[in-house]
Formats: structure tokens, sequence, C-alpha cells
């Protein structure tokens, strides 16, 4: 088991990982990937909140992704008070989200892996209103394999709005065959 650069996991991810997801395999070379409720792991598409995935080669080497956020004012959840932002808690769901896209759509991770979120971190640094565009810029580091398959990794990204950064989170996820954690969670009954 061992830590490896954004290269590296850019590297053995295309290696090891090819034809576990075959969505990966569909839109190579494309710029937006579009993200599906099941990339985000959800069963309504209302509570997708990413609308679409991209790479991005950075002026340093290593990797970026950007996400376009979905904005969708009338989700009674989030938006249960009239606000004229959008909400925090909304803010940290999409950063979930692209935490849970990225190894489907970039590292090939199959769709039966459980993924566990142990730990996230925000900074909010101003409001997000609710007509102009979204994005999320993030980069992936600290991705643990073990016998060829990805068992967690880190993620630290930015949430942008007419270029001003808002938001700076940090989180760590996971990954589990979904049996797993099934036979975890029933320990715990």
């Amino acid at each position: 088991m061992g830590t490896s650069s954004a290269k590296d996991v850019q590297e053995t991810s295309a290696r090891k990982h090819r034809g576990v997801n075959h969505r990966s395999a569909k839109y190579q070379g494309q710029q937006h990937r579009p993200v599906t409720q099941r990339d985000v792991h959800k069963v309504q598409d209302q509570n997708r909140l990413i609308s679409w995935l991209e790479k991005l080669p950075s002026e340093e080497g290593e990797t970026l992704y950007r996400a376009k956020v979905r904005i969708l004012p009338a989700h009674a959840y989030f938006f249960e008070h009239d606000r004229h932002h959008i909400p925090g808690l909304y803010i940290i769901e999409a950063g979930r989200q692209i935490g849970l896209a990225i190894p489907h759509l970039f590292f090939d991770v199959g769709y039966d892996q459980a993924f566990v979120l142990d730990g996230c971190e925000m900074h909010f640094q101003g409001f997000a209103n609710l007509s102009d565009e979204l994005f999320i810029e993030a980069r992936v580091f600290d991705a643990i394999f073990r016998k060829d398959k990805l068992q967690s990794l880190s993620f630290d990204g930015t949430f942008y709005q007419k270029g001003a950064a808002l938001v700076r989170y940090q989180s760590h996820i996971r990954l589990f065959p979904e049996r797993l954690l099934k036979r975890y969670e029933k320990q715990l009954a």
C-alpha cells in the first residue's frame, strides 16, 4: 500500500483500471463528460448537483478536474428558506458529489463500490448567487491502490463564480466493495 502523486494516479488509473467502467471509454477525448445520477449515487435526478465534469491539465503538470454545479432554486430541501444565495449545505453536497463522480468517470471505478466520506473541511469566503454559473475545480492527491484497485483518495478544490474563489474545501474518501460495507452496517445493528 502506498501513496501516489497526481501524475502517478493518472498513469496508474489508465494502466490498471481499464474496462471496469465502460462509460469512461465512451467519452474518451470528449471535453465535458455528462454526470448522471448513478455517478453521484442518487436515485432522483433532482438530487444530482453536478451537470458535467472535465479533466484539465494544470501548469504544474498535475491533473485538475472542473465541474459545473447545477443550480436548482426549486429544490425543496436545500432551498427551504427564501434566500438569494446558494446555501452552504448545497455547496457541501456538490463538493461531495464531485468526489464520487471523478473516480467513476476518470479512474474507472465500478458502481459496485461504496464510497465512505472520512472527512470534509470547507472554508467559505463569500456567497454564491443564484444567477451566475458556479464551477468547482478539484485536484486528487494521496490516492492509495491495493491489488491494483483504488482504496482511497483525497481532494482539494475551490468553488468559483464569475472568476472569484468563494469556497475552498478538502475531503477524503475511502472505497469498499458494496458487500463489505453492508457487512459492516449489519454489525452495527
